[in-house]
């Protein structure tokens, strides 16, 4: 067996270079005909929710996901606001409850087991 050696590196040329791209974004009037819109049946509506959710707050899928009751708090301004530790980043993300995710908490309060504060699907389910 010989071992055939490369006399000069292939890849000393090649940059790799990443294409920022706009992710888009919601304009108003289309967050409220989101908002507005009827769901079929419960499961797409609670993605729906979630998304809705997500728009209002900032949060990601997996800050929803792990959020907890205790992440609710009244601050000194009178206001209920989320106060999180993002999962990725491990940052202090603070935001103040509009009257929209209130009310989709309100909603699903109910449903909402071992203290969180929303039944969030599994990310399969709600990529579907």
């Amino acid at each position: 067996m010989s071992r055939k050696h490369l006399a000069f590196n292939p890849c000393s040329e090649y940059k790799n270079t990443k294409k920022d791209k706009d992710g888009g974004y919601l304009l108003r009037n289309e967050l409220e005909l989101l908002v507005m819109f009827n769901c079929e049946n419960k499961k797409d509506e609670l993605v729906k929710d979630l998304f809705v959710f997500s728009c209002f707050t900032g949060l990601s899928y997996s800050d929803m996901k792990g959020m907890k009751n205790s992440n609710l708090q009244v601050f000194f301004d009178g206001n209920q606001w989320i106060i999180v530790r993002r999962k990725k980043t491990a940052t202090s993300s603070n935001g103040m409850l509009l009257d929209i995710p209130k009310m989709i908490i309100a909603k699903y309060a109910e449903f909402s087991k071992d203290g969180k504060v929303l039944p969030v699907y599994s990310n399969t389910v709600c990529n579907l």
